[in-house]
């Protein structure tokens, strides 16, 4: 390994004469895993092929699904790394393993297009809708593929172009009303760059030198009251609206328009009895060969 790995044997970790004090910190150490994330990374871990003595990677780990969860059905016998940008991510990672007594895990913050590993060290790799999000997923791809040994399986879950439709149907049909051709553009530019067909991701990772196994093709919905619980809801505003609004600054009543596809989509779940967003995606079981 070209990086000194971290020795999680160096945090503190609780024994058995401390289970309450364990169990306190560990109930606010394991609620993290976003409803968002368990669908994809669920059926990721069905694909995964459980084997002994292995070097696993999880790209964009953070704050530690799949890879906490990988590394306990492995067992002992492999060690299970996991990198993400995010410094603060990677210190809750730590904290959790340490917690949970997880002796396999090593963790590092940094970007997936330069990944401090050697060649050819990990039999497994994995990346729970996390290359899609990457600067550079193509660049990560390559790196991935340099770091993968003979016959190593690659995992990827990503969601598709075809998420929260119902929303950027109504968005977009009132961006044409008020004549916003180039948001519409960008908003279309967005999506392309953050969730590609599986077309295109069967060429990327093609292009990286894998080979595909088997595609699955999976969807599930996200119910809400109304399009203001949608709108309002902590994760969609993280992840979804201040990049939507951001791509409206250009106009001069973004937060009107917001406010106007907020309603109609209010009106469309008075109709139906709630609102349902559908999330298509995709898990493409891939190898080294």
């Amino acid at each position: 390994m070209q990086t000194q790995e971290p020795n999680l044997n160096d945090i503190n970790v609780f024994n058995s004469e401390s289970i309450a004090e364990n169990t306190q910190i560990m109930s606010g150490l394991t609620d993290e895993l976003s409803l968002w994330s368990a669908p994809f990374g669920l059926k990721l871990l069905d694909v995964l092929q459980y084997k002994k003595n292995i070097n696993v990677l999880d790209i964009g780990c953070g704050a530690g699904f799949p890879l906490l969860e990988i590394s306990q059905r492995l067992g002992l016998s492999s060690t299970c790394y996991g990198i993400d940008p995010s410094e603060a991510a990677i210190s809750r990672l730590k904290a959790k393993a340490a917690a949970m007594q997880l002796k396999n895990i090593r963790c590092f913050d940094c970007k997936a297009e330069e990944m401090p590993f050697d060649d050819e060290i990990f039999h497994l790799i994995v990346s729970n809708n996390g290359i899609n999000n990457t600067e550079n997923a193509d660049l990560v791809l390559k790196e991935a593929y340099r770091t993968a040994g003979k016959n190593a399986q690659l995992v990827i879950t990503a969601n598709l172009p075809g998420t929260f439709s119902l929303f950027y149907e109504c968005l977009t049909e009132l961006l044409l009303e008020e004549g916003y051709y180039s948001v519409i553009e960008a908003i279309i530019q967005h999506i392309s760059q953050k969730r590609k067909s599986i077309k295109q991701q069967i060429e990327m990772i093609e292009h990286a030198g894998f080979s595909i196994r088997h595609i699955y093709e999976e969807n599930y919905v996200m119910k809400f009251l109304d399009g203001t619980a949608f709108l309002q809801h902590h994760f969609i505003k993280t992840a979804f609206k201040n990049h939507w609004m951001k791509i409206m600054e250009s106009t001069d009543n973004a937060d009107e328009i917001m406010s106007i596809c907020e309603n109609k989509l209010n009106e469309i779940a008075e109709t139906n009895g709630g609102l349902q967003m559908e999330v298509p995606f995709v898990v493409l079981d891939c190898y080294k060969s």
